[in-house]
Order: structure tokens, then sequence, then C-alpha cells
């Protein structure tokens, strides 16, 4: 937002444009999406395209605007899933974050003594201690939520890794 100073020397405190023009109350309102915009033009990345209707830079307006994802058309921004079309086989779109995942409920997973971690997408072993854990690459217990992991700490990782505390997978 700039401040303007009119010819008269008098400063403008109302808000406006990089061009020089007034926003108006839409757009200011819009903003939060990012700036007016009558064409791509006047967009830059990573809101790179002018919404037609809402006059608004956004990050895609099609798929073909998102790398390796998709273009969610309510919120014009790409994800990696609106469907369960748009993931690999044997995982579900998970439309509460936009992201492919192996369950979204217990009924999404098929293999016995599993049920969904739904924190993680995952069909994971339960487990109320370590020695629950059978599979060789989940040998820990999150007990907190009770599925089997990879790592707790960096202990459980092979030298030179870490744990990821939001997978509970060594990187």
């Amino acid at each position: 937002m700039l401040l303007g100073c009119g010819s008269d020397g008098v400063i403008d405190l109302s808000p406006m444009e990089a061009d020089g023009g007034q926003l108006d109350a839409s757009t200011e309102t819009a903003a939060e999406t990012g700036p007016g915009c009558s064409n791509d033009g006047e967009c830059a990345p990573p809101l790179a395209h002018c919404e037609p209707v809402k006059e608004v830079c956004v990050e895609c307006l099609t798929n073909t605007n998102c790398g390796e994802g998709v273009c969610e058309p309510s919120s014009n921004a790409c994800v990696a899933c609106t469907g369960n079309q748009d993931c690999e086989e044997q995982m579900i779109c998970d439309t509460s974050q936009w992201r492919c995942v192996e369950c979204i409920d217990n009924g999404s997973c098929t293999e016995d003594g599993t049920t969904c971690d739904l924190v993680r997408g995952v069909c994971a072993e339960t487990c109320g201690s370590n020695g629950d854990c059978t599979e060789e690459d989940k040998p820990q217990c999150l007990q907190t939520s009770g599925f089997c992991v990879q790592c707790l700490t960096p202990s459980d990782c092979e030298l030179g890794e870490s744990c990821n505390p939001a997978t509970y997978q060594c990187d």
C-alpha cells in the first residue's frame, strides 16, 4: 500500500495501488488473496495469475498453472489433490487438508491390526508399548497416539539423520 501526495501538496492517506490508482473497498478485502488486477501482467509469483471475476492475483486458475499439483478452484491455490483421481493408486484425497493419504478413517485400512492415524493419514499398527510394534521399519510406539512409528528421538535413527517430529520418520 502506498500513500499519495496530491497536486495541492496535501498527503492523501487513502490506500493506493502501486500505479497510483485508488483502491476501492472490494480490492482491499481481496488483498488477502493478492493485489487487485485486470490481467496476468499485473501479478507476480507466487500469485502470478489474475482471477478475472474477483480481479485479484491468485496462485492458479487451472491445473496447468500448478507444477505437480492441481488447482483448487474455490481458493485458486495449488494443492496435492482435490479428489481421489489426483492421487496415486491405493491413496485417498484428504480434502480437509488437500493431501493424498493412505486413509481418512478406519474403514480405509484393510490390513488386519491396523487403524487410521488421522494425523499422518496412514494405516498403522496400534500399540501400547514398543513390544507391540512388529513392523521392522516402525519399531517405536508413539504412546500419545497408540501407533507404531519409525522414530521418537534422533537416537532411533541412523547416524546423521534426525527424527521428524511431524511424521516420526528419520530424515
